[in-house]
């Protein structure tokens, strides 16, 4: 097999030119025609078919028609920021790649191109996989409930994901231990019912503001309170709603929030204490409290043979002096969700993480408007997607 790292090399700013006109065209969500048709004029000038997966999904399949099945994904969404980075080619619609989707999509389309030119070598077949959604924790089950670990049947599965706002140099990668990498994610909701009145005469009302605000502290003490040591259990408020003028007590209020953990237990523990600290709060002042879940994405754990396989090729790729491990940067797993968890709930999977700093210094983290990610690591990203699936079916030929 031709070394995918000169290859990939060779082409380098054909990947910038990608990049940046994707990242100019920021779109979020599963609305991302625009990106979606890049995608595929792409795929397609390399002789690729295309194929659309459930909402706004893009799936295509390179190899015989007999084998094992590798699939690599990569997420196309933005996020609904303005940019505030500085570069020479800012996104032009309100809209922001704050997390490196762009360098992504960019890095599977150019794991294509390889993988197209060497076809005729490859053991089994690789499913790349164009996801929406990522941001919203939704595009992964979308592409699940529309059968694309199926037909052709997905055995194992792996993306890379850049990293910003760190101290290690950038084009490093980052393998996580075997395990948990990226927590649960579970949405809550909260809604306090009263009774209206005048802001004068509170004692003819029943005000949801003050239910709201004792809900609120009370939920801050669940992770100092009620979780073991060693446990990871995180509940965060990150929206109250209620109340239209200064003189007014409202009849409602509304609060939304999230859980992130590790393991079920801890989920478990989160969702019932919630529900009972907030309805017994309610009772205790005379208001009608309702609590609903209604989003959630799986922890994503790294298959521990997968993850040792793609980090002893990366390490015959690019020497053991490029990769890095949390012993050796401190950077390990994190209370952040990755949506690529249902595909791991589902196969073998693993997330590997590439160092993308801003070249100038400036360290701010991802989902910030500042951030900058060095797009100069975009060959190293693409030889790895390409060589990791090829060396996984020379290894797993049936």
């Amino acid at each position: 097999m031709k070394n995918f790292l000169q290859e990939a090399e060779s082409f380098q700013q054909d990947l910038l030119d990608i990049r940046r006109e994707i990242h100019q065209h920021a779109e979020i969500g599963f609305e991302l025609p625009t990106t979606i048709a890049l995608v595929k004029k792409q795929l397609q000038s390399m002789g690729i078919e295309t194929i659309d997966v459930g909402k706004s999904g893009v799936a295509a399949v390179v190899g015989p028609a007999t084998g094992k099945v590798f699939l690599l994904r990569a997420d196309m969404d933005a996020l609904p920021i303005t940019e505030d980075s500085g570069v020479d080619f800012p996104s032009e619609n309100g809209y922001m790649h704050a997390c490196g989707h762009d360098l992504h999509t960019t890095m599977l389309l150019g794991a294509a191109r390889l993988l197209k030119h060497h076809e005729n070598e490859l053991k089994g077949r690789v499913k790349l996989l164009f996801q929406p959604a990522e941001e919203l924790l939704t595009g992964a089950k979308v592409m699940v409930d529309a059968g694309v670990l199926e037909n052709p049947h997905v055995d194992a599965a792996m993306m890379i994901h850049v990293l910003s706002g760190n101290h290690v140099e950038n084009g490093k990668f980052i393998f996580l231990d075997a395990g948990p990498t990226h927590a649960s994610h579970d949405r809550f909701e909260i809604t306090v019912t009263g009774k209206g009145s005048h802001g004068a005469s509170p004692e003819l009302g029943v005000d949801p503001l003050l239910v709201m605000s004792y809900i609120h502290i009370a939920l801050g003490e669940l992770n100092s309170r009620e979780v073991p040591a060693g446990e990871v259990m995180i509940a965060t408020v990150g929206q109250i709603k209620g109340g239209l003028a200064a003189n007014v007590i409202p009849q409602s209020a509304y609060m939304q929030g999230t859980i992130r953990t590790y393991k079920k237990e801890m989920n478990d523990l989160a969702k019932r204490r919630i529900k009972e600290i907030a309805e017994s709060i309610g009772k205790a002042y005379r208001a009608e409290v309702v609590v609903d879940y209604n989003s959630s994405c799986p922890v994503q754990v790294n298959d521990e043979k997968l993850n040792d396989a793609v980090k002893k090729y990366a390490e015959d790729l690019f020497g053991e002096e490029d990769i890095e491990t949390p012993a050796t940067t401190g950077i390990g797993k994190t209370t952040g969700s990755e949506d690529f968890s249902y595909y791991s709930s589902a196969v073998p999977g693993i997330v590997v993480r590439l160092v993308a700093n801003n070249p100038s210094g400036d360290r701010y983290p991802m989902h910030h408007p500042k951030v900058v990610f060095d797009d100069s690591v975009l060959y190293k990203g693409t030889a790895l997607l390409a060589d990791s699936a090829v060396r996984w079916l020379d290894d797993n030929t049936i």
